[in-house]
């Protein structure tokens, strides 16, 4: 059992009450479960993860447990995955009767950035604000981790350098390193085409060898500084980072880009992260502990558990149709068929993509079509804001199967273009050559579950999920992964593409 500083076990129930909000005037069972069991055990775990599902208040659970560090003279920051969400977060807390201040941007203002560094107030803040190379806020003693996955993105691309095979200085540099390792070495023979642009998009990324990363290092490093490419917008600020630290990083040549990064993500060496006394992580899919803390990258973190199992709230109705043809998922049929039920579910569309590559591949098509693209940026979440006022639209996201809240009226069609295995070079080589690893595994049957429930999220959502990606089926019946998580159960209609097309119709139509 663990003690506040006065030597009492606190009663989150009662400090509810105290607040006097006129919304929030009991807890939920599986909140009282949760918030009894940090109470007795938790208080000073310092890495703690809290499985919550959608529309069982893990907001309100997190929003508690804030209030009670900031009577404890910590300081408290609140991550969330979007603006919006963070507004979100916000306006609940305002409904609680906790005091909290939104940082956004450039948006701080002097004296509510120095209330929450004196923990008068509860920061609440998207990850690319608190994590960057040079954040405003100070480090908080406690950090909520809301949508916990998507602290990977902006930890891990702090230290990734990445040259992408697009036109301009970047493919001129892309193609110069790749011919730096073709002259050293024959060792791997897929970088010619990669060179020549002629590699296919799924070809498998090369990972240098130490000993030939060490003997280009210099070469590789000199070719970078000459370059325009490192003072492009997000290479200018990776650059100075990992230039002096080149021979503790992992070199991954793909088809799509080149990534050198550090092998594991060097969080605990970032004091935003390591100044924390309390860090917990909160999701409605989180998986396993292990694979969370490689994700993040930082210490081993503990799974809070409660006496008995957490109830399930309703999520609404959901309907997940797969390709049922062998064609590619962005093959014209295939984006014919999907834009169909783009237009019957009234135009405003969100696309899920596994990679940046593919978010490009898909941008292209859909504007060679004459469509209004919204494209959701890590650390630029202004494009969802303009797609959520505008009156149809596609949005696309790379790499986002959580933090995007797409319920009610918002968005009735959610379109998940492949299979998500792999959103990095990284796990590209992973998945490519150590297929079988079992936190791989488990990466996809979670995203998969993340992503269905992104148009889901209250009783009354209505929805529909499309899985362009032909290899779906094959992966959804993989035991290994469907078992994962046992509370998902979409609905998956095969049948001929025309036998779809009317059933789609008649569904969207409804909507």
């Amino acid at each position: 059992m663990t003690l506040t500083i006065d030597g009492t076990v606190p009663d989150f129930a009662n400090r509810m009450t105290a607040l006097g909000s006129a919304r929030f005037i009991g807890l939920r069972p599986s909140q009282s479960q949760v918030l009894s069991a940090y109470a007795a055990e938790h208080l000073a775990t310092p890495d703690l993860a809290i499985e919550m599902g959608t529309g069982e208040g893990k907001t309100l659970v997190a929003l508690l447990i804030a209030d009670y560090a900031l009577d404890q003279g910590r300081t408290v920051a609140y991550l969330a995955g979007t603006r919006q969400l963070a507004e979100r977060v916000r306006a609940e807390a305002e409904e609680l009767g906790l005091e909290v201040v939104l940082f956004a941007g450039k948006s701080y203002g002097g004296t509510t950035l120095d209330d929450y560094n004196q923990g008068q107030v509860v920061g609440v803040m998207n990850y690319w604000v608190y994590f960057n190379s040079s954040p405003v806020p100070e480090p908080a003693d406690l950090v909520i981790f809301d949508d916990a996955h998507l602290a990977e993105q902006p930890l891990s691309s702090m230290q990734t350098f990445r040259i992408p095979d697009e036109s301009g200085a970047a493919r001129s540099l892309y193609r110069t390193i790749c011919g730096f390792v073709i002259t050293y070495t024959s060792s791997y023979p897929g970088l010619h085409a990669m060179q020549d642009g002629t590699a296919r998009s799924g070809t498998p990324p090369e990972l240098l060898s130490f000993k030939d990363w060490k003997t280009l290092e210099e070469r590789i490093r000199n070719a970078i500084e000459a370059s325009p490419y490192v003072e492009a917008q997000e290479a200018k600020y990776v650059w100075p980072t990992i230039r002096d630290h080149l021979g503790h990083c992992g070199v991954l040549i793909g088809p799509s880009g080149i990534e050198i990064r550090p092998y594991h993500p060097p969080t605990t060496l970032n004091k935003w992260y390591s100044r924390a006394k309390q860090r917990i992580y909160l999701s409605a899919t989180l998986g396993t502990m292990d694979d969370l803390q490689r994700r993040v990258g930082g210490r081993q973190i503990m799974a809070l558990s409660t006496a008995d199992p957490l109830n399930a709230a309703s999520t609404g109705e959901r309907l997940f149709v797969l390709n049922p043809s062998p064609d590619e998922a962005l093959g014209p049929n295939t984006l014919a068929w999907a834009l169909e039920q783009s237009a019957e579910a009234g135009g405003r569309t969100a696309w899920l993509c596994s990679s940046h590559a593919e978010a490009d591949a898909l941008q292209t098509k859909l504007l060679a079509e004459k469509l209004t693209v919204f494209r959701l940026k890590p650390s630029d979440d202004s494009a969802f804001d303009s797609w959520t006022h505008a009156p149809s639209g596609h949005l696309i996201a790379a790499g986002r199967y959580d933090g995007l809240d797409l319920a009610g009226d918002l968005c009735k069609l959610v379109i998940i273009t492949s299979v998500p295995q792999a959103s990095s070079e990284f796990e590209r080589f992973v998945v490519a050559y150590l297929g079988d690893a079992s936190f791989m595994r488990h990466r996809v049957g979670q995203r998969v579950t993340q992503a269905l429930g992104r148009a889901n999220r209250e009783p009354s959502d209505r929805s529909m999920y499309l899985g362009l990606d032909p290899l779906f089926a094959r992966v959804l019946a993989d035991n290994r992964r469907s078992t994962i998580h046992p509370r998902r159960h979409p609905r998956h209609h095969q049948g001929s593409t025309g036998n779809l097309r009317h059933r789609l119709g008649r569904h969207t139509g409804s909507l």
